[in-house]
């Protein structure tokens, strides 16, 4: 299935040669994953650890990066690393198992649902590894259903927070018509 994607057209593979021969002149091999699907991609997994930790002290300038990454880089040990090459492999399997019943139509759209893929990949390949009957520990579901009670009350705040907009213009519109009918009763003359 990914070798139909656009990934592995001919033209990427003659680009491909040219970097294999650069590398492999300087003594190393290059890999190549599939774009756009992190859950393939363990370095993905540690970009996503290492932004916990540098994310909230960013200041917009470089240096602070570069001393943030440099600070935390080791707190990424081998064991995480084998984690989530496990957790990237399982992934593999599950879509193994689907075969043809995953085409690549359905994995656009869900990738087109998720609005941070490094955030829902959790719960989406949980899914997704239901759906292939591989074995999904009671952990793996008990994160998964944690991520989707956060999808929903983060779903039903935001609605509260529209619903409360929409009564709050609702009751200014109906103060400020009290006010011009005060006004336009405030200018009637009296007559006698």
């Amino acid at each position: 299935m990914l070798m139909q994607s656009s990934d592995f057209t001919d033209k990427k593979k003659h680009e491909r040669a040219h970097v294999y021969e650069l590398y492999s002149a300087l003594g190393y091999f290059a890999l190549f994953g599939v774009k756009y699907h992190a859950e393939l991609a363990h370095i993905e997994r540690k970009w996503m650890y290492l932004k916990r930790f540098v994310r909230p002290y960013l200041d917009g300038k470089l240096t602070t990066l570069d001393k943030l990454l440099r600070k935390h880089w080791s707190r990424y040990t081998v064991d995480d690393a084998r984690k989530a090459a496990r957790y990237c492999r399982t992934t593999m399997q599950a879509y193994r198992a689907l075969g043809d019943s995953a085409s690549l139509d359905t994995l656009r759209l869900e990738e087109q649902k998720q609005k941070s893929h490094r955030r829902e990949v959790h719960a989406e390949t949980g899914k997704l590894m239901e759906k292939a009957q591989l074995p999904v520990t009671d952990e793996m579901k008990k994160k998964a259903a944690n991520l989707v009670s956060r999808r929903h009350w983060a779903e039903v705040r935001t609605a509260r927070i529209e619903l409360s907009q929409v009564e709050m213009e609702s009751e200014l519109r109906r103060r400020q018509a009290h006010k011009r009918k005060k006004q336009a009763v405030a200018t009637i003359p009296a007559t006698n």
